[in-house]
């Protein structure tokens, strides 16, 4: 998927959404995020795009439309941090974030918890638990 910018990569797997035709794609080395609405084979539409540095498998509640991803351009206190970052699928807009406690994931994955949370595991061996409101 051509993102616009040179040498772009993805470590993990694009994420769909059927019911939605949604197709979210990223760009771990350059940054960026970006929703594409199915029309037809090898048509799409541009829904929104953000400036997220995502490296992390990600993770869609269904019933709610909120994507799960990871944000690692945000720095704190001269370390840098990544969030885990909730956004609507359809506008792309945020609706919460919360530090991991890692510089990123480093391609590694989210996986749900057992009601509004979520777990995130980083190649280093860090886990976060993150519970969504």
């Amino acid at each position: 998927m051509d993102m616009g910018r040179p040498n772009t990569f993805s470590p993990g797997p694009p994420l769909y959404d059927p019911e939605r035709k949604i197709l979210v794609v990223y760009d771990g080395s350059n940054g960026g995020v970006v929703a594409l609405r199915y029309q037809s084979p090898g048509q799409f539409e541009p829904l929104w795009r953000n400036e997220f540095r995502n490296n992390v498998q990600m993770m869609l509640y269904p019933d709610t439309g909120e994507l799960v991803l990871e944000d690692a351009s945000t720095t704190r206190a001269q370390n840098k941090i990544s969030d885990a970052v909730v956004v609507d699928i359809e506008s792309g807009t945020e609706k919460g974030r919360a530090p991991t406690g890692a510089a990123a994931s480093m391609g590694m994955f989210l996986c749900p918890g057992f009601e509004r949370d979520f777990y995130v595991a980083t190649l280093p061996g860090m886990i976060a638990r993150v519970f969504a409101a």
